[in-house]
């Protein structure tokens, strides 16, 4: 589980247009930061973009191998649909699961049949009650509260939440929230 947040900048332009699964990208400065223990592939999460409710999302982090990518990243679809783009506004990302590694695809359809798997799957997992329990604002603003540093969101990796005493968080420096 970790947390991630930063400015949502222009992609490649192939999420909406190319593959009809539009996608919100963080600024390469947050996937920069992300810890080093993150490994690539496919999550299940929360995201809130600045003015908007939390909904569930499917991210991608690494390098999109079916395009062959040479920069790494970090592409949201937000499962809502939106009618309007996000960009410049902030995008808090709370991931509880990963799902699957990165991989590559034969073609086009194969790879935007796998996405649709992903997404019917992330609805199901998000709908258990251990991953509603984090779709609540409130989360975000916690999150958001300790993560920030000086103007600047650092990323950083959940451990150990225990909700039933004194909640503990661990972000990568190993600083204790109680």
């Amino acid at each position: 589980m970790f947390y991630a947040a930063g400015k949502v900048v222009h992609g490649f332009g192939r999420g909406s247009k190319q593959l009809g699964i539009p996608t919100a990208n963080l600024d390469a400065s947050v996937v920069a930061r992300l810890p080093s223990t993150v490994a690539n592939g496919i999550y299940f999460g929360w995201a809130r973009v600045e003015g908007y409710p939390v909904c569930k999302t499917v991210v991608s982090i690494g390098w999109n191998p079916f395009f062959r990518n040479t920069t790494r990243s970090v592409e949201a679809h937000l499962i809502e649909r939106f009618d309007e783009d996000f960009y410049d506004r902030v995008m808090h990302l709370l991931i509880l699961k990963y799902h699957r590694p990165e991989k590559d695809f034969d073609n086009l359809d194969a790879l935007v049949d796998c996405i649709h798997e992903d997404i019917r799957q992330a609805n199901q997992y998000l709908d258990k009650p251990e991953a509603t329990i984090w779709n609540h604002t409130n989360w975000f603003d916690l999150y958001t509260l300790m993560s920030t540093n000086g103007t600047e969101s650092v990323p950083f990796k959940l451990d150990h939440v225990d909700l039933r005493s004194n909640m503990q968080l661990f972000c990568p420096k190993q600083v204790s929230y109680r």
